[in-house]
């Protein structure tokens, strides 16, 4: 296969996952992430709101620091949860590296909205204490980092995963 064909197809199947990643984010994975936080608020012993998007804590700012600290980051504890549960079982379970980029697309959209809005962020740093905010930060620094990890120990994203699923197209160019 001609080296420039080779760089078009991959940066287009690059394209092609992330854009996969952030639908099923999008559309599947922020209901699974707005009924963790839903279910921390029953059992912090309080009534939940939850619309499709978005997830209320009657009384969350109520509740102790901890309760408070689980309602905002239990889903990125669930994420850095699926992500490890992806670094073990990979090899054995091969679509499942598909999946690496769906829970930082949701850190990412988050993110996103902190700057536009309220959101898990801004409410941790509002209604928690300083290292509580900072220990949240850190679960989603490890989060970013198994996904670095499992980019590079999947490849993922490289050439050669391109070239193994596309060698009939060498005929063509």
């Amino acid at each position: 296969m001609k080296k420039p064909f080779k760089i078009i197809l991959n940066t287009f199947y690059i394209f092609v996952l992330l854009g996969i990643s952030f639908l099923a984010s999008f559309y599947l994975y922020i209901p699974i992430h707005e009924t963790v936080h839903s279910t921390v608020c029953l059992i912090n012993g309080l009534e939940p709101v939850q619309e499709r998007f978005v997830s209320e804590c009657k009384g969350i700012e109520n509740a102790s620091y901890f309760g408070q600290f689980f309602f905002f980051m239990m889903p990125y504890i669930f994420s850095v949860i699926l992500l490890l549960i992806i670094r073990f079982t990979y090899k054995k379970l091969k679509f499942v590296k598909f999946l690496i980029f769906i829970p930082i697309m949701d850190i990412m959209i988050n993110y996103y909205l902190s700057t536009k809005q309220i959101s898990d962020f801004t409410f941790l740093l509002a209604n928690t204490n300083e290292l509580l905010f900072s220990f949240g930060i850190v679960i989603v620094l490890i989060a970013s980092l198994l996904t670095i990890d499992l980019i590079w120990k999947t490849k993922v994203l490289s050439s050669n995963f391109i070239n193994s699923r596309f060698s009939y197209l060498s005929i063509i160019c």
